[in-house]
């Protein structure tokens, strides 16, 4: 299994468009890829409580795939790319990591 992480930072968009339910509506589109891509186990995306911290993000995606191949066929995904697509005006400075259990 390969567990997958991204961090995020909010941009100014996400505070107009309400914070929970951007997370909301995150969690909504990214849902929407299981069952979609072969190997895809579990999604989700979750607020950070950084209390301030400059040094923390505000989001944490986090993703299973059942291996290298379905995380490859996610990261190539049409739909995927989609939601990335549009996530730009909301979150930035993407840090991500992967990992193999």
């Amino acid at each position: 299994m390969i567990c997958h992480h991204i961090l995020w930072r909010y941009t100014e968009a996400a505070e107009a468009y309400g914070k929970q339910a951007l997370v909301a509506e995150l969690n909504r589109r990214f849902q929407s890829l299981i069952g979609q891509i072969p190997g895809l186990e579990s999604i989700l995306i979750r607020r950070c409580d950084a209390k301030g911290d400059p040094g923390y993000h505000d989001l944490m995606l986090y993703a299973e795939f059942t291996g290298k191949e379905a995380l490859m066929r996610y990261m190539a995904d049409d739909e995927h790319r989609k939601i990335r697509d549009w996530d730009q005006q909301y979150v930035y400075d993407r840090a991500g990591f992967d990992y193999e259990v």
